[in-house]
Parts: structure tokens; sequence; C-alpha cells
């Protein structure tokens, strides 16, 4: 049940895959978030807004065609989710960023709750939008390393498809530097925007 690039895509730079940044600029396959076992349990689904709203805070809105098999919950910088979408074989995991700054708190918990997803075991693909987000400091890079670290064999075996949204160069080359590090074996790709990120993990 392995993720193929959508046909005709090719990497951008040996070992790696297109940043999709139109510089030519490779990004090293693979690279997914970690985190800690829940310390409170299942995180609360975030409350229905309206659209607008939703798009502006960064919350994954629950279209037709979809529905939410977990979240979304809110951690301040991000919201997490699983969702089951049509025309995805696998349910996606979704990292929603937002135009809030992160904290040791609120990453840790953002961790748990993706480790609390994948301790489902089951076969999933992610998503991390971070148009939305702040550049994290390093070392909450360093922490988002170190929980990655701790849990490959689970995000190898279980993840089948990575993506990431972006729009900044400086996310960019944080993205690269992260993917580089990790070296996941799934497909991954850099993506512009949601639709593009649909037709890889199809």
């Amino acid at each position: 049940g392995q993720v193929l690039p959508a046909d005709g895509e090719q990497g951008g730079a040996e070992g790696g895959v297109d940043s999709g940044d139109g510089t030519g600029e490779g990004v090293a396959e693979g690279g997914t978030a970690k985190h800690e076992s829940p310390r409170s349990g299942r995180p609360a689904a975030a409350s229905p807004r309206g659209k607008e709203r939703k798009a502006a805070q960064g919350e994954p809105s629950c279209d037709e065609g979809f529905s939410f098999a977990y979240g979304p919950a809110n951690f301040g910088f991000c919201y997490v989710s699983l969702e089951e979408r049509e025309g995805l074989n696998l349910q996606r995991i979704r990292v929603d960023g937002r135009k809030v700054g992160f904290s040791d708190e609120s990453l840790r918990d953002a961790l748990a709750a993706m480790e609390e997803i994948m301790e489902r075991r089951v076969p999933v693909t992610v998503t991390y939008d971070v148009r939305n987000v702040p550049t994290p400091s390093m070392k909450h890079v360093r922490e988002g390393l170190k929980w990655a670290g701790e849990h490959k064999e689970l995000l190898d075996e279980y993840i089948q498809g990575i993506t990431v949204i972006l729009n900044s160069w400086v996310l960019t080359k944080l993205a690269n530097f992260v993917l580089s590090v990790l070296k996941p074996p799934q497909p991954t790709k850099i993506c512009r925007d949601e639709a593009e990120a649909i037709a890889f993990l199809w």
C-alpha cells in the first residue's frame, strides 16, 4: 500500500524530491514529526465554525466527500486531525498550521496526538500544511527530530506517503534540512497547495 508519485513527477535532486518552489532544489525524501504519549487522553475536537473563519484560523473544514476520524484537535500553533476522504485509499493525518507561536507544552501535546493516531497501527498518509506557521526555533526543531528518531520504527511501518505544503523560502530550507536528517523511506513531496498534495497521495 505504498503511495507512488503522480505521473511524470521527478525528484528535484539526487536522493530527494521536488521542492515545488520552482528553484529546482531538491528535498531529501521522508520526514515526519513525532510525539510523546498523551498525558490526558485524546484531545477534544474543535467545535464547528464557518468556513471563512476556519480558513482564517487554519482549522481544517469537513467539506462534502470526507469526514474526520480524529479531531481536529487544537494545539495553538496547529490542528491535528485524521481524515477519511473520497479518492484516497488510506486515512490521512493532517497537521494544519496556524499563525500562533510554538511553546514547549503545545509542541509536546501535538506530538502526543500524533503518537495516539499512529498507535492505531494502520497505514496512513500525512500532510503537513505549514503555510501559516511561524518559523520554529531550533530548540523545537531538535525536539521534533528527537521524537521522530524515537518513533522511527512505528512511523516507517505505517506512514505510506508524506506531503508538506508551504510557500515560504525560509520554511522550504528548513524542510530540506529536516528531511535530509530523517531520510524517511516513504514517497515525499513539497507542495504548493492542497490540490497538489491530494494528487500526489492519490
